[in-house]
């Protein structure tokens, strides 16, 4: 899946170029951003037809996507929550957990996604939101205006969902803000937001470096039948839950996210129970 995000980026299509062996080519025709050799042809490689160097950060920022995510619910119980809120005034994401825990993660608008039409827009074009959250947008939109590159200025643009993930992760990564996260909003659609290493308040208004309060983070562990039967999975792992216990994830093919709770009970047994929901916030690849 991230080959696709790497190889077609923002509806761009690829050429494949010819390449000689690195130490016999002999001449190079550079026509723009599109490389071909004049020499003997010995394999094949992949060039984009814009700016090599956006390009390389908005596929970097897409692949390192999953991996922040498994972070980001690992550590900071992102996808547990059971309440969100966002203050664009104050650019901050709150997130409230079932343990009476608050976190509050620096947020940015990126823009909104509407799942039935294909349609992206700028947070910038949003007179609603503070212009303090879209600040990050607005600088985005700057680099593409330094870049020529119209999918990074264009107030709206019909685009596929893997396209828009990638821009995300693109002006999340450019703003030095390591997670993403989508607001379910009331017309189906989604409100990306880049965000910030967070705080976490106790329910006594007591700082906390975390929200597990019962337990140790578990990490990556998880006994092996807590991923029987998995198939066709992009990613599977394992996260400690809020209240105790751990959560095994798996994400299939086609975006669609699966996770149990795995407890013992005070009778030693193993005992799970399906978490319909979890991370609904997380972006992952589909297709």
């Amino acid at each position: 899946m991230w080959a696709r995000i790497k190889s077609v980026i923002l509806g761009r299509s690829v050429q494949p170029v010819v390449v000689a062996d690195s130490e016999l080519v002999s001449e190079l025709a550079i026509n723009e951003s599109l490389v071909s050799v004049q020499d003997r042809p010995r394999a094949v490689r992949m060039v984009p037809q814009h700016k090599p160097p956006l390009t390389i950060r908005i596929a970097a920022a897409a692949t390192n996507l999953a991996e922040t995510n498994i972070r980001a619910a690992e550590q900071f119980g992102l996808g547990s929550e059971t309440g969100l809120s966002f203050d664009d005034r104050n650019g901050v994401l709150q997130a409230v957990f079932s343990n009476g825990v608050t976190g509050k993660f620096p947020a940015q608008s990126l823009g909104h996604y509407d799942r039935h039409t294909s349609v992206y827009c700028w947070s910038w074009t949003n007179p609603a939101l503070d212009k303090h959250a879209t600040s990050l947008a607005e600088h985005v939109r700057l680099m593409g205006e330094e870049f020529n590159e119209p999918s990074l200025t264009l107030e709206s643009q019909n685009l596929p969902y893997d396209d828009v993930l990638a821009l995300a992760a693109f002006a999340s990564h450019e703003g030095g803000m390591p997670l993403v996260y989508a607001l379910r909003t009331k017309d189906n659609g989604l409100h990306f937001l880049a965000l910030g290493t967070p705080n976490f308040v106790s329910s006594n208004g007591r700082l906390i470096s975390s929200p597990f309060l019962t337990h140790g983070i578990a990490g990556r562990s998880a006994h092996p039948f807590m991923f029987d039967n998995v198939d066709q999975a992009n990613h599977s792992f394992s996260v400690p839950h809020i209240d105790g216990g751990d959560i095994a994830v798996v994400v299939s093919d086609d975006g669609h996210v699966s996770a149990r709770r795995f407890f013992v009970t005070p009778e030693k047994r193993i005992e799970s129970m399906n978490l319909p929901g979890w991370g609904d916030g997380f972006l992952w690849p589909s297709g």
